[in-house]
């Protein structure tokens, strides 16, 4: 039994604001014997030990070294409630996943430099609004996207560096969050009843988290109370509206047809083509037309209220990932044996492949970041576990 170990567990817990019963609940450890090993009343096993390093994305020498200094790693969202078990346990794998990613890009690339992301630090005096939309109108200058330009987020997010999840949460307590771990951010969003295109607006605000908020936040975030946190998340929608549809692009797209502000000459198969061509939902483009003065109230609740417009746009040949998810019952989750697997994107799947291929991994520790058993690694990625060569054994070319 070590004292320093359990002072240095509260420490982490209490610094990310989780509960003992939520860490509990995550990690699997009794409550009861969470409190006497943080009082060091009690020890903990190696194994128990492995996984609340491993969580908190901390050394185990941290919890043995009093002079050690924790790594930082920030988790920040917002959620409309508690969290239920199954939502709990997405939260660990996405957590997981995250510390397989840096541990992943550290093995392939080595001494190569990562990409990186940008920060921003504006002046707290000036209006969340006006700091979106120099942020959005600088990010899309950066990307040389022009105003009408359709942003190709995870592709955008990948040369980044920046890791996207859509995981399968089983309730709506929380649309999205971000990790930042080992400088690495990595953005989840929920894809229970959200259609693909609704889902890039929930990445372009974690990203905006990411970009105006990560440095300043290190708290797991249940609820948003405080007016600061309010002003936050308005500010990421606003950057999201502005990042993924600027105000100067809906201008340029009806200059050719001529529409002028406010003269209801929109109707809805210009409706359709917008979210064909910027790849947003419905609401987040209707509503955005009624924002930028293009449309009226009525107008609004009227386009809101078309029934049947996913088999409209197909009919139209608009036939994208928004329409199949309504017209082909994409929402539905399908059954897999593989859950977390399913959630991996290709980036992370590639990195797993190159890892082991330079023999930087074994075939166990492969078939441990995909979260699949030995038989379906060499099934699905076509490998065979084989013997290292004497060389590698003995480390040498």
């Amino acid at each position: 039994m070590n004292p320093l170990i359990g002072r240095k567990i509260k420490q982490l817990r209490e610094a990310n604001e989780y509960t003992q019963e939520e860490i509990s609940r995550l990690l699997g450890i009794d409550r009861s014997k969470l409190s006497q090993v943080e009082n060091g009343k009690l020890g903990v096993s190696n194994e128990e030990l492995y996984r609340i390093s491993r969580f908190f994305g901390q050394p185990l020498d941290y919890f043995f070294e009093e002079e050690i200094k924790p790594n930082e790693n920030l988790l920040f969202f917002k959620a409309k409630g508690d969290l239920n078990e199954d939502d709990f346990a997405h939260v660990k794998e996405c957590q997981e996943i995250a510390i397989n990613f840096t541990e992943l890009e550290e093995l392939v690339f080595e001494e190569e430099p990562r990409p990186s992301f940008r920060t921003y630090s504006p002046p707290p005096e000036i209006h969340y609004a006006l700091i979106a939309k120099a942020v959005a109108k600088k990010e899309r200058s950066i990307l040389n996207l022009s105003p009408r330009d359709q942003v190709s987020l995870r592709t955008i997010l990948n040369k980044q560096g920046i890791l996207v999840l859509e995981v399968p949460f089983e309730s709506e307590t929380l649309d999205g969050f971000f990790f930042i771990r080992d400088k690495q951010p990595i953005v989840i969003a929920n894809t229970h009843e959200k259609n693909p295109f609704s889902r890039n607006f929930v990445i372009a605000h974690e990203l905006a988290h990411v970009l105006l908020d990560s440095s300043d936040y290190s708290r797991f975030c249940h609820s948003i109370f405080e007016e600061s946190q309010e002003i936050l998340e308005k500010r990421a929608n606003s950057f999201a509206n502005e990042f993924l549809l600027p105000e100067e692009g809906l201008d340029i797209y009806f200059a050719d047809p001529g529409y002028k502000k406010g003269k209801g000459e929109i109707q809805k198969f210009d409706l359709y083509r917008l979210i064909d061509h910027f790849q947003l939902s419905r609401e987040i483009i209707v509503n955005r037309l009624f924002h930028t003065g293009w449309i009226s109230e009525e107008q609004r609740g009227s386009f809101l209220g078309i029934l049947g417009i996913a088999k409209d746009m197909e009919r139209l040949g608009l036939k994208n990932e928004y329409t199949r998810y309504y017209v082909e019952k994409k929402n539905e989750q399908r059954s897999s044996m593989y859950t977390i697997f399913d959630m991996l994107p290709d980036r992370y799947k590639d990195l797993t492949r190159l890892a082991y291929m330079r023999s930087k991994i074994t075939f166990n520790k492969l078939c441990e970041y995909l979260f699949l058993p030995k038989d379906e690694v060499s099934s699905l990625f076509g490998i065979e576990k084989r013997e290292p060569s004497m060389e590698e054994v003995l480390g040498v070319s």
